[in-house]
């Protein structure tokens, strides 16, 4: 009967205990709750209607605070960040969250150009070291109409030309990898890790080491540009592409070379 007794004392004294714990968590979690929903951050909200395709202004945002517990990592928290040649890609109302997913800069493009691709493989990419942010001159090897190989010719087509992004296609996997992460403009909202310099791989590997075979090197050109770099592509007989220095800003003439160059 005793040991009843203590087994029963035992018992409650337990359940005391529990329920004291967990008293403590729920009052723990709300009290958590309570800061949360007092503790608030600004956030970056549309103040003027802004139809789609519109360069953000900073006459048309505003900062408005928000409980913390329903920041995104999406939303915005500096209007400065998305005052650099940013556009919506939709329609923005008085009152939206400004999102990153609501906005583009302009394909990392300057305004007048066009971003146009051109697949290379390793010999006419330079060895698949090109990357996003280098600046290329563009060689172009075509036949004039007639016969012969006086009618050859390879020329610089363009000069300093910015390259915008570089798609690399592993042989093994047959799958594409973007190496645009180190672009210094910036091509989408979505925010891309940047590393230092040193760290960065060659644009020649995958991320598993594969070596690539051929890439789509997406460059910054004018639409009359544009136009020409693509009938080379589809009427010519070679499209390479040179690395500059960043610092080489000089376009120097060059004279077309043909058979008659070498003698």
């Amino acid at each position: 009967m005793e040991t009843s007794r203590r087994r029963g004392i035992s018992f409650l004294v337990i359940a005391g205990v529990l329920a004291l714990l967990t008293g403590l968590i729920v009052v723990a979690y709300l009290n958590d709750i309570e800061k949360q929903v007092k503790e608030r951050v600004n956030v970056v909200v549309v103040k003027r209607a802004i139809p789609a395709r519109t360069l953000l202004r900073a006459d048309l945002l505003e900062l408005k605070p928000i409980p913390k517990s329903l920041l995104s990592s999406n939303y915005i928290l500096d209007p400065a960040d998305v005052l650099r040649d940013t556009v919506a890609l939709v329609d923005l109302q008085p009152g939206d969250i400004l999102q990153r997913s609501f906005l583009d800069r302009n394909a990392g493009l300057k305004p007048g150009m066009r971003a146009v691709s051109v697949g290379v493989n390793r010999i006419s990419g330079v060895g698949g070291t090109v990357r996003a942010g280098n600046r290329v001159d563009v060689i172009v090897s075509y036949q004039e109409a007639g016969f012969g190989t006086q009618a050859q010719k390879t020329e610089l087509l363009f000069q300093d030309v910015e390259v915008l992004g570089v798609s690399v296609l592993s042989p093994k996997s047959s799958q594409s990898s973007s190496t645009t992460a180190v672009a210094p403009t910036g091509s989408s909202s979505t925010a891309q890790q940047q590393l230092p310099v040193e760290d960065i791989p060659p644009a020649r590997f995958s991320a598993t080491g594969d070596l690539m075979s051929d890439s789509t090197v997406t460059l910054a050109l004018t639409a009359d540009q544009a136009l020409k770099l693509t009938w080379m592509g589809n009427f010519g007989k070679e499209i390479r592409l040179m690395i500059r220095r960043l610092d080489e800003k000089e376009v120097p003439p060059s004279a077309p070379v043909t058979i008659g160059s070498f003698q």
